[in-house]
C-alpha cells in the first residue's frame, strides 16, 4: 500500500500540470505590449514607453495553485503522523519555524513557539527529530546560499523551501486566495523609426506599468513614425505580503514539491 504522503505529493503534481497548462495558454496569447507612459508624457524631446499587460490569467488559476500548495504541505503532516506513536497522531503536524523556538541551551522556550514545538514533536525518536530540526528555516543556511542571496539582494529566508511553503499555505487557508501577478522576464525592446530599428535587451522581472525604454524624438522630422515593440517570456508569479514575484509559476512550485519529496524520502523509511 502506498504511503499517504506519496499520494498527497502525486496529487500536488497532478494539479501542478493544470497550473503549467493554464500558464502556457495565457502566455501563448501574448498578453502584453509597449505603450506611451501616461505618467511621463512626451516633452517633445524624449518619449517614454511602459509595459502594459493586456489580459490576466484565468481567475481559477489561484485556486489550482492553492491545491498544489495545500497537498504538498499536507504530505508533510501525513509523514509526521507516521513518525510519532499512534496515540500522538491527532496532536502532531510537521513543524515549520522561521524563528527558533529554543533558548541558548537548546531547550524549548517557555513561550507560544516553544510550546508549539513540544506539542508537534513529542513522541519523535531522536533520529527523525534531529533531521526535522536541521531542516527548519531558522537554521543558518549554507555559506553558498548566503553568498548567492547577498549577490542578488535576497533574504535567505525568502528562498527557503519550507518557509515559502508555509507562508503560501497560511495565506491560502487563513486570508484569501493567493494573488497571482503577471509580467515579463527579460526579453527585447525594438524601437523602429521609419525603417531603422534598434534593439535593447531587458533584464529581470517587469510588471504592469514598468518602464521599458525612452526614445529621443527631439531631432526627428515631425512626420517620423516611431514604433516600439517588446518580445519577452511571460512570467506568472504569486503575490504574498504585498511582494510581487515571490515565486514563479510553475517552476518554483515544482522545486517545492521536489524538496518535500526529498524530505519524505529521508524520513519515510523511519515511519511506522
Amino acid at each position: 500500500m502506498t504511503d499517504s504522503w506519496w499520494l498527497k505529493l502525486d496529487r500536488a503534481e497532478h494539479h501542478l500540470k493544470e497550473v503549467a497548462d493554464n500558464v502556457q495558454r495565457f502566455a501563448d496569447g501574448h498578453p502584453y505590449e509597449a505603450v506611451p507612459a501616461p505618467d511621463r508624457p512626451s516633452d517633445g524631446i524624449i518619449r517614454y514607453f511602459n509595459l502594459r499587460i493586456t489580459s490576466q490569467p484565468d481567475e481559477r488559476l489561484a485556486v489550482v495553485v492553492g491545491d498544489v500548495i495545500h497537498n504538498t504541505r499536507s504530505a508533510l503532516d501525513h509523514l509526521m503522523v507516521g513518525l510519532v506513536p499512534r496515540n500522538r497522531s491527532r496532536k502532531t503536524g510537521f513543524p515549520i519555524f522561521e524563528k527558533s523556538p529554543f533558548d541558548r541551551t537548546g531547550s524549548p522556550l517557555d513561550n507560544d513557539d516553544g510550546k508549539r514545538w513540544v506539542k508537534l514533536t513529542t513522541g519523535l525518536k531522536d533520529r527523525p527529530l534531529a533531521i526535522i530540526k536541521a531542516l527548519q528555516p531558522f537554521q543558518t543556511p549554507p555559506q553558498e546560499t548566503i553568498d548567492f542571496c547577498r549577490a542578488n539582494g535576497l533574504d535567505p529566508a525568502d528562498i527557503n523551501g519550507l518557509a515559502m511553503l508555509s507562508r503560501f499555505d497560511n495565506a491560502d487557508k487563513h486570508r484569501e486566495l493567493l494573488a497571482v501577478a503577471c509580467g515579463i522576464e527579460g526579453g527585447v525592446v525594438t524601437v523602429t523609426i521609419n525603417d531603422d530599428s534598434v534593439e535593447t535587451q531587458l533584464d529581470g522581472f517587469r510588471e504592469d506599468g514598468s518602464g521599458l525604454t525612452k526614445v529621443h524624438v527631439g531631432r526627428l522630422p515631425p512626420n517620423a513614425e516611431v514604433k516600439v515593440e517588446v518580445s519577452a517570456a511571460v512570467r506568472v508569479a504569486l503575490e504574498v505580503r504585498k511582494e510581487r514575484g515571490v515565486t514563479g509559476l510553475p517552476g518554483t512550485l515544482d522545486k517545492m514539491i521536489g524538496h518535500v519529496r526529498d524530505i519524505c524520502g529521508s524520513l519515510g523509511p523511519l515511519a511506522r
